[in-house]
């Protein structure tokens, strides 16, 4: 029976969701591990962590914030042992959430072979496929003229720590998949009720999982790590395996 309730020493469970784009080549599989608020701290469980992405191998690696409750020279160290250790192919790619300051993590990101995006794109080539990511910061500034900014690709995926940013104006026509977490799922959910507490503007129903906005989606992760009070109740951790495939 799964457990009710959760503590920072908790191992994750992998959350796979499968998005299919009939754009895209029949043969296309594009597979990516999502790592959303950590919040890490000396129970963290690390090596069981490391142990499950090993398994999976994906083609591309993202952390979506929110990585530390509090940056210690001791978590520092183990978290880019935790990301050297981690090579899918395509790439590591992060953004930054509320909780991270932008100048330790320049330093860990490089340490860690991690491009980090903010407020910028990267393109990367799988075969004959073009795909764009992007990423922006936590208040997403000037994030309409970077939308317009954006190249042509086959396939498009956006990370933002928090989900609200599907709220900002701007021409969404370019992105494809949005990858979000900051909500924890609510980490707090009740039967019936569900999520009290979002941190979000979006309704409650879309404080985790899969959603369609038009033709694009949203993905909210509930993430691993806790804040406030160092518990989850009906709201598992979780790292997630993204399948993107063609139609």
């Amino acid at each position: 029976m799964p457990s009710l309730v959760h503590f920072p020493s908790s191992e994750p469970e992998l959350e796979e969701v499968e998005i299919t784009f009939p754009k895209l080549p029949h043969n296309t599989i594009l597979s990516a591990v999502l790592v959303s608020d950590l919040h890490m701290r000396s129970s963290t469980n690390l090596p069981s962590i490391l142990a499950k992405l090993e398994k999976i191998s994906p083609s591309l690696l993202f952390l979506l914030g929110d990585n530390f409750n509090k940056l210690t020279r001791k978590t520092v160290r183990e978290f880019i042992d935790f990301l050297a250790s981690l090579n899918p192919p395509l790439g590591k790619f992060a953004i930054l959430g509320n909780r991270d300051e932008e100048e330790p993590f320049l330093f860990i990101f490089k340490k860690a072979g991690v491009h980090l995006l903010n407020n910028n794109y990267f393109l990367v080539n799988k075969e004959s496929l073009r795909i764009l990511l992007v990423g922006v910061s936590f208040k997403a500034e000037n994030l309409s003229q970077l939308l317009t900014s954006l190249p042509s690709s086959d396939l498009s995926i956006l990370l933002s720590h928090k989900p609200d940013v599907i709220l900002s104006p701007g021409d969404w026509r370019k992105i494809d998949i949005v990858l979000s977490g900051h909500t924890h799922g609510g980490q707090i959910r009740f039967p019936l009720l569900g999520p009290l507490f979002t941190k979000s503007k979006l309704p409650r129903r879309y404080s985790q999982g899969l959603s369609s906005f038009g033709h694009l989606y949203l993905y909210v992760s509930r993430g691993i790590g806790m804040t406030k009070i160092p518990i989850r109740f009906l709201c598992p951790p979780e790292i997630t395996l993204l399948k993107i495939r063609g139609r």
